[in-house]
């Protein structure tokens, strides 16, 4: 079965189908030879200089960031994650309605649940579920893929299915390695997962480069398995020929950002970092980020901002040391604790939810009923095990975010039921 899903790998059909103003009539461009070499993207930023703001302050100098110059589709025509998000708007709903994507990357990291004390009672852990990159070298994850439907685990109890599984091989990923993954590119997934820059419901993973060749290894117990879907009557699933416009493969939608601008206030400063985090250049959004706090040290949001910044990119100590600053210039100010707070848990280490725990108890002294400190503090409760205490503190939550987006309030309630005990 698995060999007859290998035959279905697609080839790429290039058209050019890049979105131009209402109105306008363009001149169809010509399809690109599918076997010439891939122009890498712009590095548009790469020869800007670009100054280090805040050091008078405390500030540290700027790190080192990966500035992976990738092309949109790898060798051997399977997305790259850079190249996937950058059509997502068009590709996110496709992905809805059930159109499979190829995307290569390398395993940053496999999800493994905490560990529980002997003769304690732990809740589950989440779901399984890796991050993918495109770089080996990058860390954090705000270039990370979310990948949930790695595995399929199967009760213990259900013998009949441990038996049918038995021969069946499971999908195990090795860190640092590239695979292609076959999936569905989605905001949400089956299992709960959320993402709005996009994740990818695992199907199957092959070995890069794809070939046509390619054994493709299905997760067992999934319901997508070919064992299972033939038991229904239903042909193994196989992605459809992939739509890569035109001025992708050329790398023409990554914005050519220009020279520096002088932000007016913090809220353009704010626009022109996120569109240089969108453009792939956080040199650049690392300097609008540092404008904030130099033309207003006493406001907490450019601290905050620029601690989360280095901890999705995989700078740790950085953020801590930035947020640390920040409380030492205002320690009674909540919503910096609270973002300590959420800087630790982002960070993802186990060992530091307790830290997490207490900044987060300073944040709810200082301003009890603050929706997103109570949820901050519930979900560090369940990453510390306190189950009593993240239903209690999430429950206050749903309770004084009537208006908390969806997918919040929805995170708030899948936490409560894990934390639930199972008898």
């Amino acid at each position: 079965m698995r060999r007859s899903l290998a035959r279905l790998l697609p080839s790429i059909l290039l058209i050019s189908a890049c979105a131009t103003n209402s109105g306008d009539a363009a001149a169809p461009e010509p399809s690109p030879d599918p076997l010439a070499p891939i122009p890498e993207l712009p590095a548009s930023a790469a020869k800007l200089e670009i100054p280090v703001l805040g050091l008078e302050l405390g500030l540290p100098e700027q790190p080192d960031f990966v500035l992976a110059n990738l092309p949109a589709v790898a060798e051997d025509g399977t997305w790259s994650i850079r190249g996937l998000r950058s059509v997502r708007d068009e590709l996110l709903p496709e992905g809805e309605l059930g159109k499979v994507v190829l995307v290569s990357a390398y395993v940053q990291e496999v999800y493994a649940a905490p560990p529980c004390p002997k003769d304690s009672l732990c809740p589950p852990g989440k779901l399984p579920h890796a991050w993918f990159v495109d770089d080996p070298r990058i860390e954090g994850k705000q270039d990370a893929l979310m990948v949930p439907g790695i595995e399929f685990p199967i009760p213990e109890w259900d013998e009949a299915a441990q038996e049918f599984w038995a021969s069946s091989r499971a999908v195990e990923f090795e860190v640092g390695r590239r695979y292609v993954l076959m999936g569905w590119f989605r905001r949400f997934s089956d299992s709960g997962f959320a993402h709005d820059k996009g994740l990818l419901e695992l199907l199957a993973v092959t070995d890069y480069p794809a070939t046509a060749d390619s054994v493709w290894l299905v997760p067992p117990n999934s319901y997508h398995h070919p064992r299972v879907r033939a038991d229904s009557g239903l042909p193994p699933l196989a992605p459809e020929r992939a739509t890569v416009p035109t001025c992708v493969l050329h790398g023409t939608n990554y914005a050519n950002l220009g020279p520096l601008i002088e932000p007016s206030d913090n809220k353009q400063a704010v626009a022109l970092a996120q569109e240089a985090i969108d453009a792939g250049d956080p040199r650049r959004a690392d300097y609008y980020l540092r404008w904030m706090i130099v033309a207003d040290p006493d406001a907490s949001h450019g601290w905050i901002g620029i601690a989360d910044f280095y901890v999705d990119y995989g700078q740790y100590d950085l953020g801590l040391a930035v947020i640390d600053l920040a409380i030492a210039r205002r320690p009674d100010d909540a919503s910096l604790h609270n973002g300590r707070g959420r800087a630790l848990l982002n960070i993802g280490h186990f060992e530091l939810a307790e830290l997490a725990v207490s900044a987060y108890q300073r944040a709810h002294e200082l301003t009890p009923d603050a929706p997103d400190v109570l949820f901050g503090l519930g979900i560090a409760y369940a990453e510390t095990a306190q189950r009593e205490l993240a239903i209690e503190t999430l429950a206050r939550f749903l309770e004084v975010a009537q208006d908390a987006p969806d997918h919040i309030r929805q995170a708030a309630m899948d936490t409560m039921m894990r934390m639930e005990p199972a008898f």
